[in-house]
């Protein structure tokens, strides 16, 4: 399994599962697709690196590129991130047709208006949609 990618100077990396599970809880239809902290890790864990193009990041669900409206202590924070060139992947929910990202907003909207590639960890949910 690819655990990193690097890309123009940036070494994406494969999210911290754990840490993540907070985005899991915090969203109530999301927490019913992963009914427990195991099922989010064994599904995240078979998850895999994608890149997107900026029309396929349009159409993710739960995604704001405008940096103006992200919280600025965050983006100072991915600021810093990306200068260390070591930068955590965001993660998207997906079925085929339908994405959702469910962490790392920042990062990719950051990313996407610096002309970095766009690169995400994809976990696959079958009916998605029916879910949210």
């Amino acid at each position: 399994m690819l655990l990193s990618e690097i890309t123009n100077e940036i070494k994406y990396i494969k999210p911290n599962f754990i840490d993540e599970y907070n985005e899991v809880t915090f969203q109530p239809a999301i927490n019913n697709i992963f009914k427990t902290k195991n099922d989010w890790l064994k599904k995240a864990r078979n998850g895999k690196i994608i890149t997107i193009s900026s029309i396929q990041a349009n159409k993710i669900a739960n995604y704001d590129p405008t940096l103006k409206n992200l919280d600025h202590e965050k983006l100072e924070r991915v600021k810093k991130i990306f200068k260390t060139k070591k930068v955590e992947l965001p993660i998207i929910l997906f079925d085929g047709k339908f994405q959702y990202l469910l962490a790392g907003n920042t990062r990719l909207a950051y990313a996407r208006a610096n002309n970095f590639p766009l690169k995400v960890w994809a976990i696959n949910v079958p009916k998605l949609e029916e879910w949210l």
